[in-house]
């Protein structure tokens, strides 16, 4: 009967667990027009994952006058904010990371790069999927000012879908066909002899 049990753990954890994931992905960089949008999309595909953590960065960001840029993180028909018209008139020149365990405030965005929360919480994404279209914004929304980005990027760390995929179902019926057989198996041996 313990391999019985043992068997069913096993099932029940390939149906109900998953296992923790953390991946990196990047998009590609684009020019920032004088009172304009540029934009950059990537398509996640693969297994699913369910989102715990999400952070961006953004490579080789240049531009003159950190306030006027407005840049988001698009995912799944939700927007986050990472920043709208903050830092001043510090030209931004390096790469920066958006991470919701920041120490330093969105408002602190320097000249040479560095770790900030973004002023919209990043954790907005958390519990949904992976997959799809994941695509950056940015808008210089006054003039006289241009500027570039290199590149950019998400870290994220999730939690596997615990949704099977169709081969692991058949794996499960198979499974679970098995140990309805030891079971029987089990009470055969066991029942008592009749005279």
């Amino acid at each position: 009967m313990k391999k019985v049990l043992v068997a069913a753990a096993a099932l029940a954890a390939v149906m109900f667990g998953g296992s923790a994931q953390a991946a990196s992905f990047s998009g590609s960089g684009f020019a920032i027009p004088d009172i304009g949008t540029a934009s950059s999309t990537f398509t996640v595909g693969g297994a699913d994952v369910s989102l715990s953590d999400v952070n961006v960065t953004l490579f080789g960001l240049s531009h003159t006058f950190w306030n006027d840029l407005d840049i988001s993180l698009s995912h799944g028909g939700k927007t986050v904010w990472l920043t709208t018209d903050n830092g001043g008139s510090a030209d931004p020149n390096g790469d920066y990371t958006f991470d919701d365990q920041a120490l330093a405030a969105v408002t602190t965005l320097g000249v040479s790069g560095g770790i900030f929360q973004s002023e919209e919480l990043l954790s907005a994404f958390n519990g949904m999927s992976l997959l799809g279209d994941w695509t950056l914004t940015i808008t210089d929304d006054l003039g006289a000012d241009f500027g570039n980005l290199q590149g950019w990027g998400i870290t994220v760390d999730g939690v596997t879908s615990a949704v099977p995929e169709p081969t692991t179902w058949a794996m499960m019926i198979i499974g679970f066909g098995a140990v309805g057989s030891m079971a029987r198996s089990s009470r055969r041996k066991r029942a008592p002899a009749f005279a």
